[in-house]
């Protein structure tokens, strides 16, 4: 399992900060630390969810030297101190995507509802399996 570095920035009405170094499209924010490592975890698997998608392949961690130099540049850019921010690591899913063959036992009623619904939602019954397992 991958693990990233996150920017946790406390805000002075308490609430957090947070950024990924390493995926830029994800900023989000906590109102407490138990809240913001929620946030952060869940910003990380939906971008992550999206990445497999769009079918792009997400990047490698990056070291907490390097996350801490990102973060330097980034302050220093936005005129903001980085002084009190921190470097939790948060735990990305998995996004490997090695196609696997399965072989399920379900009733025929069953089969039949399941491709029943794949086709109104435009997908093959493996597309419409994955898609709820997924979401």
């Amino acid at each position: 399992m991958k693990h990233y570095f996150a920017v946790f920035t406390p805000e002075p009405d308490g609430m957090f900060s947070i950024w990924f170094p390493d995926i830029p499209e994800i900023a989000t924010c906590g109102t407490d630390i138990d809240n913001a490592m929620d946030m952060a975890a869940d910003a990380l698997k939906t971008m992550a969810q999206a990445y497999v998608r769009e079918g792009r392949s997400f990047p490698e961690p990056s070291s907490l030297a390097d996350v801490k130099k990102a973060n330097d540049a980034f302050c220093a850019r936005h005129g903001v101190s980085g002084e009190t921010s921190f470097y939790p690591l948060i735990p990305a899913p998995n996004t490997d995507r090695t196609t696997v063959h399965l072989s399920l036992s379900m009733p025929k009623f069953a089969v039949e509802a399941l491709d029943r619904k794949a086709k109104l939602a435009g997908m093959t019954r493996s597309g419409y399996v994955q898609a709820m397992a997924m979401s």
